[in-house]
């Protein structure tokens, strides 16, 4: 896949995939085996910085305090905005 000038910042996923690029712009790339990576072509202007994949559940933490989440393995994305002006820069499970 063409970055296009886009940065990366995070890589995240299962051992057994799938994996996700994360980076500036709303970038996402996603890859089924580590080798072809897809451009889901997000709807998003605000870069995302970190992420956690955890079973079904997938996380995405931008800036501006966006999320993107998914419960069914990645299949699909819904949006959230924490009421702050903050980026979410870490991800992590307890």
């Amino acid at each position: 896949a063409d970055l296009g000038g886009k940065g990366i910042n995070a890589v995240i996923g299962k051992a057994s995939g799938p994996y996700y690029v994360l980076g500036n712009d709303g970038m996402v790339l996603k890859s089924t085996d580590g080798v072809e990576w897809n451009d889901d072509d997000w709807d998003e202007s605000e870069d995302f910085l970190s992420g956690l994949v955890d079973g079904n559940t997938i996380l995405f933490g931008g800036g501006g305090g966006t999320i993107a989440y998914s419960k069914d393995g990645g299949n699909s994305f819904e949006y959230s905005e924490i009421e702050a002006d903050i980026d979410i820069e870490h991800i992590a499970k307890e």
